[in-house]
């Protein structure tokens, strides 16, 4: 599977000329292709073994991408290598999506830069 159906080119630090690495999910939030906050991207693979099972899992692709979301703050992150992992983790996306306000996204900054539960299976 290449790095972009995978889903690690959207988030490998890249060599710069200087030989420093750059993070791109920065950037990509500076071309608004992502938010600060919001459902954490998949992999395209797992996006698509998983469609057939969770039903709601679309509804996740309404909104763009984050760096952080609630799934994270409550230690959903890391490998969904099981429908339960995935499922728990697209139950906190929809519950970001319908439940969105400014102050939920100021809490889930603060609960990703001061909780431990957020980098809870961080690799």
């Amino acid at each position: 599977m290449s790095a972009a159906r995978h889903g690690s080119a959207n988030s490998a630090p890249r060599p710069r000329r200087d030989g420093r690495c750059v993070h791109t999910m920065p950037s990509h939030v500076m071309r608004g292709k992502m938010s600060i906050v919001g459902p954490r991207p998949h992999p395209i693979a797992l996006n698509e073994a998983f469609a057939g099972q969770i039903s709601p899992l679309s509804r996740r692709h309404k909104v763009k991408p984050g760096i952080t979301g609630w799934a994270q703050v409550h230690g959903h992150r890391g490998e969904t290598d099981t429908i339960e992992k995935m499922g728990r983790r697209i139950e906190c996306d929809l519950y970001y999506i319908d439940n969105w306000s400014f102050l939920l996204d100021i809490k889930i900054i603060v609960m990703t830069l001061f909780s431990r539960r957020a980098y809870t299976n961080a690799v």
